[in-house]
């Protein structure tokens, strides 16, 4: 028999992973690249008139979006597959059971049948 549970578990956790964390000032539809700066500073003389700030560190991250819309692409069809999945054992569920007990008469009357 098909596992309702199961198919149910898969198509929650593609649809979880399914869920992107674009950038900010992310553009949909356009192909823009987002530039973010992380800079690290460091205060010296914080209690003096001559309050001086250095750079520890400073990074940048570039995204291309078309990144993002690749990864997107694979997801939703993941997502799409695991909803089918469960939709389709849901469905197959019942079809079984009513097919089995159907079978199981058709064997007890040609059985019953055969026999007088």
């Amino acid at each position: 028999m098909p596992d309702a549970k199961k198919a149910k578990a898969e198509k929650d956790a593609a649809k979880k992973a399914n869920a992107l964390a674009y950038p900010e000032y992310h553009l949909p539809f356009t192909n823009n690249h987002i530039e973010i700066e992380k800079t690290e500073s460091q205060t010296l003389n914080a209690f003096t008139s001559a309050e001086e700030v250095k750079i520890v560190s400073q990074e940048t991250f570039v995204y291309d979006n078309t990144i993002k819309v690749g990864r997107s692409a694979k997801l939703d069809a993941m997502s799409t597959a695991g909803v089918v999945g469960y939709v389709g054992t849901v469905v197959t569920i019942p079809v079984s059971a009513v097919t089995w007990v159907g079978g199981v008469a058709a064997g007890i009357y040609v059985t019953a049948a055969g026999s007088r």
